[in-house]
């Protein structure tokens, strides 16, 4: 009797289960890959952003903060206020405004305002009982109302630090625009957190962070004056 030669004809069940395994594992690993370069995107997206809605603010705060002490002829009292301590949340100041027939007393601020753990805006502030011859502090700066816009609306993810804003009012020596002569004016300094310094403060491992953006503003109406409350 002749012996039957029986071959085998496709593919086995361990093949099969190998097979989807190795497609599994490149799939999953496809999946990773792709969840990690869309929250890199989100996050640099984030960032720019915010540092965007940072230089706008600045910005805008230099073109109104140059206006400070316009119109007055005395510096007593200051015309520029900073919060005392070591994390001041504001900066006011007052001008003359000339464009009506009879100039108007003119008060403006900025604020540091954490709305949430995660949320902070940077706000610019108005008055509508400003005089002369007030302390800037003496204000209701309070007001919900006094809020003219909001310069920089910042929001992280939640466990994120959110920029740290620094205020610092000195007198010293500079020239306004660069052109003027060299004088002591009222100089008011802004330091912000920009991304690259955000994510070094979240990684522990680095022991110098990067340097925050330094903005400085030489207030050219304030000649000589003394920049306490």
């Amino acid at each position: 009797m002749r012996a039957i030669n029986y071959q085998q004809r496709g593919m086995s069940l361990i093949s099969i289960m190998i097979g989807m395994l190795l497609s599994m594992i490149t799939i999953l690993s496809s999946l990773v890959l792709y969840r990690t370069l869309s929250h890199t995107s989100i996050d640099s997206r984030i960032d720019a952003a915010i540092d965007g809605e940072i230089a706008t603010a600045m910005l805008t705060l230099q073109l109104e903060i140059q206006a400070a002490g316009f119109g007055y002829e005395s510096t007593t009292p200051p015309h520029v206020l900073v919060e005392a301590g070591a994390n001041p949340t504001y900066v006011y100041w007052r001008y003359k405004d000339t464009t009506p027939a009879t100039p108007l007393d003119t008060c403006r601020g900025l604020r540091i305002k954490d709305i949430s753990a995660s949320h902070r805006q940077l706000q610019l502030l108005k008055s509508t009982t400003c005089n002369e011859s007030s302390e800037l502090s003496s204000f209701t700066w309070t007001d919900p109302s006094n809020v003219l816009s909001v310069l920089a609306d910042i929001k992280v993810k939640t466990g994120q630090k959110l920029p740290k804003v620094g205020l610092k009012l000195e007198s010293k020596s500079c020239f306004p625009y660069g052109m003027s002569a060299v004088n002591t004016y009222q100089h008011l300094t802004v330091t912000l957190d920009n991304a690259a310094r955000r994510a070094a403060l979240d990684d522990t491992t680095l022991a110098t962070p990067n340097t925050p953006f330094i903005y400085t503003f030489c207030l050219s109406n304030t000649t000589g004056a003394s920049p306490g409350p």
